[in-house]
């Protein structure tokens, strides 16, 4: 088995020699502006709770997706032929 494979049979990480501590991501250097206040990486198999909120997702469930969306004024009214 490779280094630092998560194993869902015994929720654990194997090594095949000792444990080392790995960066939340391999590809960024920093957490993403758009991540804000919530945890990056959103999915984490060590913890307790695995998966978090993901930004999109708290960004949908929000209203301000809703107020995107509302009509505002004439120019969003339909025109007529």
């Amino acid at each position: 088995m490779g280094e630092g494979n998560f194993d869902y049979l015994t929720n654990t990480v194997k090594w095949d020699s000792e444990p080392r501590a790995l960066p939340a991501s391999l590809y960024l250097t920093e957490k993403p502006v758009f991540f804000g206040d919530l945890p990056c990486p959103w999915v984490d198999p060590t913890a307790t709770t695995r998966a978090r909120t993901l930004p999109a997702r708290a960004r949908f469930d929000s209203d301000a997706v809703i107020r995107e969306r509302a009509p505002r004024g004439p120019a969003a009214a339909p025109r007529r032929r």
